[in-house]
């Protein structure tokens, strides 16, 4: 069973305005922002596997679409 990622590795994917954001957690700046969802949600994924980490994504309308456990590139083997 995967950890639960700790606070400074979860990343979110929100809508925004038209865009989507990738916004680490408790951060008040945008990491990235994308045209489309999937663009962004490849991001956090990216982000999040610098160590163990959680990306978490938003609908439209701010619910959780689901959540991502990720692991480290060198953890995949």
């Amino acid at each position: 069973m995967a950890e639960v990622a700790a606070e400074g590795n979860r990343w979110h994917v929100i809508s925004d305005r038209g865009r989507w954001i990738v916004l680490r957690e408790r951060a008040e700046r945008a990491t990235a922002v994308f045209a489309t969802q999937k663009d962004a949600v490849e991001r956090a994924v990216d982000l999040a596997q610098r160590s163990s980490g959680e990306v978490i994504v938003h609908r439209k309308d701010a619910t959780i679409e689901k959540r991502l456990q990720v692991v480290p590139h060198s953890a995949e083997r």
